[in-house]
């Protein structure tokens, strides 16, 4: 994978402030349930999210969650609305599901965003119905679900579009 020279990719944030404005903005979208700073912390903890930087402005960030040995969650991943259309988010996209596949993983992702979920068809991704996933993502999405915060922001964001499920084996190009 290409990682253009003007781009840089850290496991930790260079600036608090820019950080907290991110932060803020993530939270305005109708597409990322549930998202906090103390979440953005247990990533950092866990070693998985990573920061993209555009010379020195914050660009987005992309994480994932471990569900079982076999299988991580994708997500979540944003590209700051300054730097939006501008590639950046295909670049977040390609590192996080590159860095995944090679380390021998089955990658899983939800959404309700019109773009991620185009997104994940260009990366591979098969839409796959709730009751074919594998059992330990069903398994994982129902004790999500059973959170009350979880449950809140269900009903705070809703939207028009409609979740879908989408799944990329590892043994996939």
């Amino acid at each position: 994978m290409n990682i253009p020279p003007h781009v840089t990719i850290e496991s930790q944030p260079r600036d608090e402030a820019a950080l907290l404005a991110l932060v803020e903005e993530v939270k305005r979208t109708p597409f990322i349930g549930q998202f906090s700073l103390e979440e953005l912390r247990a990533l950092q903890r866990a070693g998985t999210i990573r920061y993209f930087y555009v010379g020195e402005a914050l660009a987005g960030f992309a994480a994932w969650s471990s569900i079982s040995a076999e299988w991580v969650e994708l997500g979540p991943i944003y590209a700051a609305e300054s730097h939006r259309d501008s590639g950046i988010g295909n670049l977040l996209a390609d590192f996080i599901v590159s860095y995944n596949l090679e380390q021998g993983r089955n990658i899983y992702g939800v959404t309700k965003n019109p773009r991620v979920k185009k997104m994940f068809l260009r990366h591979g991704f098969t839409p796959t119905p709730f009751f074919k996933l594998d059992r330990a993502i069903q398994r994982y999405l129902l004790l999500r679900l059973l959170q009350p915060s979880r449950l809140v922001q269900l009903v705070l964001k809703r939207t028009a579009d409609t979740a879908e499920h989408y799944v990329r084996p590892r043994e996939s190009k």
